[in-house]
């Protein structure tokens, strides 16, 4: 759920048939986003802009992460990725980023992390498992725990590994 201001509550639904439904406080239908003909959406979530985040499945276009107006059901923007993500976590509100994306490699070999903006543009981040992150309470940064033996903070500047070895903790946690 979300509540976008103090009067407005939303709730986001993922259909048995692929589709997502936004619906309001008292479970009223705001918005429906189904995909193509043989499609699909799973996982949907919140994203800091208030668009939805949702992995989809498409005949014509593969797998990736679509971002979609919660008013509209209308496309934002649309990231391809080779494999269906599985895991999302949303940057925060003054990140030029959208959210970390984690799925299988396409290979079987592994997992796969990337970075996308606010566009839909897709960066590796790590193909490396495990593969812990935390964003900065302001979105200026991503700590980045990878593979047990480091851990990196991603900014605007660049990656810079701050531990190494680490020990066998995994999810790093930003703290104000």
């Amino acid at each position: 759920t979300r509540e976008p201001d103090d009067s407005e509550q939303r709730l986001l639904v993922a259909s048995v048939g692929g589709g997502i439904r936004v619906l309001d406080g008292d479970g009223g239908s705001i918005a429906g986003f189904d995909p193509e003909q043989g499609g699909a959406y799973r996982q949907p979530v919140w994203a800091s802009d208030g668009s939805v985040l949702a992995a989809f499945t498409s005949v014509a276009d593969g797998h990736g992460i679509d971002a979609l107006d919660p008013d509209t059901g209308e496309l934002v923007w649309r990231a391809p990725t080779a494999t269906p993500p599985f895991y999302f976590l949303p940057a925060p509100e003054g990140s030029p980023e959208a959210t970390t994306s984690l799925r299988n490699a396409a290979d079987g070999g592994g997992l796969v992390a990337e970075v996308i903006d606010r566009s839909g543009t897709v960066t590796e981040l790590a193909a490396v498992s495990p593969f812990y992150a935390s964003w900065a309470p302001d979105g200026s940064g991503l700590a980045i725990h990878r593979q047990g033996s480091a851990v990196d903070v991603r900014t605007g500047d660049g990656t810079e590994t701050i531990a190494s070895p680490t020990g066998a903790f995994q999810a790093p946690v930003w703290t104000e």
